[in-house]
């Protein structure tokens, strides 16, 4: 396995995978997700690339990519006794290709990031519905301590 940082140059590929993602969130939350276009999907990772913050990274088996991963560094209130924290906004993996570490290589190559940076907490955002990568988080060591609620208005 390979974990390369991706570039613009690598957003169809991204693209690709997050076409999968999409898929399953919308049919696990019917009415929340628009169908998935690929250009709007490319036009909206276009933007997330100019920003300097943000960083994206391939996983390659045998030269196929089996899954990617968006990460930052975001600003913490003054009044946290961490001010910085690493969040990962996105991580997937292909069907064809779980359950051969890459979620973990991916984590753990952002907890090395993150490290460097002088970073001591990572957060991430999962869906209740997706218990596969909630239980995977929490076998990787992630912690539930907030729980984001939201109401039709």
């Amino acid at each position: 396995m390979e974990i390369k940082e991706a570039f613009i140059e690598d957003i169809d590929a991204i693209c690709e995978l997050h076409h999968k993602l999409a898929l399953y969130h919308e049919e696990q939350m019917v009415g929340v997700f628009k169908p998935y276009s690929f250009n709007d999907h490319k036009e909206f990772l276009k933007e997330i690339f100019k920003d300097e913050k943000v960083h994206f990274y391939l996983a390659s088996i045998e030269n196929e990519y089996a899954g990617y991963m968006m990460m930052e560094i975001r600003n913490r209130p003054p009044f946290m006794n961490e001010t910085k924290m690493g969040y990962i906004n996105n991580i997937f993996v292909d069907d064809k290709y779980r359950g051969k570490g890459i979620c973990s290589a991916l984590i753990e190559h952002a907890t090395n990031i993150f490290k460097k940076d002088n970073i001591h907490e990572i957060h991430l955002n999962v869906y209740d519905f997706n218990k596969e990568a909630n239980d995977r988080y929490e076998h990787l060591g992630f912690n539930s301590y907030c729980h984001l609620m939201s109401k039709k208005i």
